[in-house]
């Protein structure tokens, strides 16, 4: 079946082929923002049109193919059968969203969170679909219970402070050797940190844990 021209969203159908809407989902079906997943659409305008050989369907050049869609669709056989097809495509998937109040600063633990199927084509597209992406992170802005989480809104937790006694494990070629320092950076887990030796030399490294700082000479 096909929708009647101009028919709102959720409207009725009515008998006729099928060969356009699937033609069109099969295509959607393809985008990586849709693939394999349980996505729906509503017809907002298809006109009436008899199958075609061949449907030429131009998809938006959007990362994710959500929400209202203008999709130009030909048929190169029988050119009067060509028309723009109005829908709309919604996605309800499980996303992470704030369990209770929390603010910047916080660490992220069990039970800072909880999964809600939500529409993702009315959602951001920073929204969080997986726990590990939330695992060693810290909040950087208040965000109220039941919101959904945003990569935007973590940042990995940091481990070195400015002004922090650190351990060195310095490497060079065929040597290693341990020291201590003052950071005078701060610094998550893989980030680049400068600290300054007793004697008053400033290194470069990266944080490898909480106070432990890996220097590799054959880099610098």
């Amino acid at each position: 079946v096909l929708f009647r021209s101009g028919m709102g969203l959720g409207s009725p159908l009515m008998a006729a082929p099928l060969a356009l809407p699937e033609a069109i989902r099969a295509k959607l079906a393809e985008h990586p923002s849709l693939n394999a997943r349980p996505f729906d659409i509503q017809w907002a305008a298809l006109q009436r049109s008899a199958p075609c050989d061949q449907w030429e369907i131009d998809l938006p050049p959007r990362p994710r193919l959500l929400g209202a869609l203008r999709v130009p669709v030909r048929c190169p056989s029988n050119p009067r059968l060509n028309q723009t097809a109005t829908l709309n495509v919604s996605l309800m998937v499980p996303v992470l969203v704030a369990a209770r109040d929390l603010a910047p600063g916080h660490v992220l633990q069990a039970g800072d969170w909880k999964w809600q199927t939500l529409d993702l084509a009315k959602l951001p597209a920073e929204v969080i679909e997986s726990e590990q992406s939330v695992q060693n992170k810290e909040i950087v802005r208040n965000i109220s219970s039941g919101r959904p989480l945003q990569l935007n809104d973590l940042r990995a937790i940091t481990v070195i402070k400015t002004g922090d006694q650190v351990k060195l494990n310095i490497m060079g070629q065929g040597f290693s050797i341990d020291a201590s320092a003052v950071a005078l950076t701060q610094a998550a887990v893989g980030d680049t940190v400068r600290v300054r030796l007793p004697e008053g030399r400033v290194l470069q490294g990266v944080a490898v844990s909480a106070g432990v700082v890996e220097v590799n000479l054959d880099q610098r």
